[in-house]
This record gives C-alpha cells, sequence and structure tokens, in this order.
C-alpha cells in the first residue's frame, strides 16, 4: 500500500501527546471566535494608523535590516511559522544551517521574532521562528505596501483585518494539535513559492483567513490561499490540506458544501475576494493509516455525491510538493474511474 513520506524528516518527529489529540476532528480543536459579518468587516484598514502598535512600528528602526531579513519577518507573517529548517532552505541557499541560525537569534535578540522548540521522543529539539508583536506590526504594514494597486489587493485586504494582531505564542513543551498540519501546509507554501516563480501572486497559510459568514452565508476556511497567473489569466485557488483526521461528514459539511453555495454566488465572491470563480485543490496525507489512495477516493465520492466536481481537484500531498505544476491534479470522477491511477503498480509499496 501507499507509503505516505510527504515530511520524511518531520513526520517521525509526532510526540505521543499529538498523536491522541491529533484523532479528533480538527474544528473541535480550534476555539473559534465569532466574528462580524464580512462585508461590514472588509473595508480599508488604513484608518488604523494611529493604533498604539503602529506608532510601535514607526519608531522602531529597521535600518539594520537586511533585504533577506525583511523577506524572513514577511514569510513569517504569512505562514504563522516556519521550522528553523524550513528557513534555511528558503532563505540561506548555500549558506550553512549554522548561519541561518545566527541570524534568527540576532532577529529575535533584536525583538523582531521569537522562537520555540518542539520537544520529541527522539532526536534533537526542531527549532520553529514566530513573528514577534512587532514584527507582526512591521510585516502587516510591508504586506499592504507590497500588494497596494495589484489584483490581488482586495483579496489581501479581506483577510487582513481579520487577523487579531496577535502572532502566534507556543508553550514551552507543549506541543499544539495544529502543528503538524501547519507545518506541512508551509512545506507546500513554500514548494509553490519555488514552483511557480513570478507567476505566484499571493500565498499565505492563516488559519481560519475568512470570517465566519458573509450575506449569510457560511464561508469555507481553507488552509492556503493563493492567486497564479498563467496564459488564462490569474487564479484564485484555495487548497485544503487532508491529513485524514476528519471526518467525511466534516469534510462535506464545513468544506465542500461551503465552497458549493460559493461558487454560486459570483457576485459575492468579487465583492470578497476581487474574484469571480475560484478553484479548490486538495491534497491527501494519510500518517495514520498510509492508505492516501483509499482517503482520495473517499473524499472524492463526497464531491461526487454533491455534483461539484467541477470545482474540486485532487492529489497526494506528496506529488504536489515534487511538482505542483505537473500533471497530478485530478477530478474526482476521474479518480474514481481510471484504473490506471488506482492500479498503478508503481504505487504499491
Amino acid at each position: 500500500m501507499v507509503e505516505s513520506s510527504f515530511d520524511p524528516t518531520t513526520s517521525s518527529r509526532e510526540t505521543l501527546r499529538t498523536a491522541r489529540r491529533q484523532q479528533d476532528d480538527r474544528a473541535l480543536l480550534e476555539d473559534v471566535q465569532p466574528r462580524k459579518d464580512a462585508i461590514a468587516s472588509a473595508g480599508s484598514i488604513a484608518s488604523r494608523g494611529n493604533r498604539p502598535r503602529n506608532r510601535l512600528v514607526r519608531n522602531a528602526s529597521s535600518t539594520s535590516l537586511t533585504d533577506r531579513d525583511l523577506e524572513i519577518i514577511t514569510a513569517l507573517a504569512r505562514f504563522r511559522l516556519l521550522s528553523f529548517e524550513q528557513v534555511h532552505r528558503r532563505f540561506f541557499a548555500g549558506r550553512s544551517k549554522q548561519a541561518a541560525r545566527h541570524r534568527l537569534r540576532l532577529l529575535e535578540h533584536r525583538g523582531w521574532i521569537r522562537s520555540w522548540r518542539e520537544p520529541v521522543v527522539l532526536g534533537g529539539h526542531p527549532g520553529y521562528a514566530m513573528p514577534s508583536d512587532m514584527g507582526l506590526a512591521f510585516a502587516r504594514d510591508r504586506i499592504l505596501a507590497l500588494i497596494r494597486g495589484t489584483e490581488v489587493q482586495r483579496l489581501v485586504e479581506f483577510m487582513l483585518p481579520l487577523r487579531d494582531g496577535k502572532p502566534l505564542k507556543l508553550v514551552p513543551g507543549i506541543v499544539p494539535p495544529f502543528l503538524a498540519h501547519q507545518r506541512e501546509c508551509n512545506h507546500l507554501a513554500l514548494r509553490f513559492i519555488e514552483a511557480f516563480g513570478n507567476a505566484l501572486l499571493w500565498i499565505s497559510t492563516w488559519e481560519r483567513p475568512f470570517p465566519n459568514s458573509s450575506s449569510g452565508l457560511a464561508l469555507p476556511q481553507p488552509d492556503l490561499v493563493f492567486v497564479f497567473r498563467d496564459n488564462d489569466g490569474s487564479h484564485l485557488v484555495f487548497l485544503e490540506h487532508d491529513r485524514g483526521y476528519e471526518s467525511l461528514e466534516h469534510f462535506s459539511r464545513a468544506k465542500v458544501e461551503r465552497y458549493a453555495e460559493l461558487a454560486v454566488r459570483p457576485e459575492l465572491s468579487m465583492e470578497l475576494f476581487g474574484f469571480e470563480r475560484f478553484d479548490v485543490w486538495v491534497t491527501v496525507i494519510d500518517p495514520r493509516f498510509r492508505r492516501p489512495l483509499d482517503r482520495l477516493r473517499a473524499l472524492s465520492r463526497v464531491v461526487l455525491r454533491a455534483g461539484v466536481d467541477h470545482l474540486f481537484a485532487f492529489t497526494l500531498a506528496g506529488w504536489a510538493h515534487q511538482d505542483p505544476q505537473s500533471a497530478i491534479w485530478s477530478r474526482a470522477g476521474d479518480l474514481l474511474e481510471s484504473p490506471l491511477f488506482l492500479g498503478d503498480q508503481r504505487l504499491q509499496s
């Protein structure tokens, strides 16, 4: 059967605490706070300039930051956190891991980022970097400046006001139940940046990036939101990274049904995101049972029953990480009907 090897360097580092807690639906693990209606809260955030947080940023000296420092701080804001290994691979190509860790320590000493060590059963203690309060505020202003006047401005401004302004804070010695999922989403995001290059106009992995509802419609909460351009124009994509822990009923109710309802409201999609249409990509990994093709088939049946096969495209997470632009994405009907895909002996261990 298919081996799930999406992240071989870290998949063995799941603690017993994390494994037990991840068996529940991720939705039950999240403390979801009610938010205002999207239309009411999606206005410009320029009026926030006099808040103490922004005054702190304006007064903070950033003259000692290099271009790479700016990119690191901004990436931490867009992806919530990055492992030291991810920072090294993305921003320190050709440099040693020691050089990357030294620079991160310096940024932490200056107050731009915070660090956290993951307790593991075997091996060392992998490090993670997160933006500090000052770093997050600085990155928000930088992001707004970078996207101003672009075709993703509406989308990003719609998501940014919903950020509570507080960076992710992890408790020493305790592994949060979302860590593996967030780490894998960030693996995919960083790989998409490499693969799409300048054609990638935006990508982020914010938790619950949208408000709960808009115009009486419950909104989906994708794991990745990104926009890329090709010969046919610009495309908005919502990506769901499935680890096999959520029930099929939850996948149907919280994802498929919400995307289906939003897809028939192009005027609302345009108002919220700046795009009339969108696609939903689903990546699958199965760390519990190591049967990702079975999971793909199960999710595909849910989509087919809902009649929204045209919206969804599926693949294995490892394939998406290896070459996201190749012909690896399949519609639900194709997955269930293709004997080549389901019976390929190369996929068998």
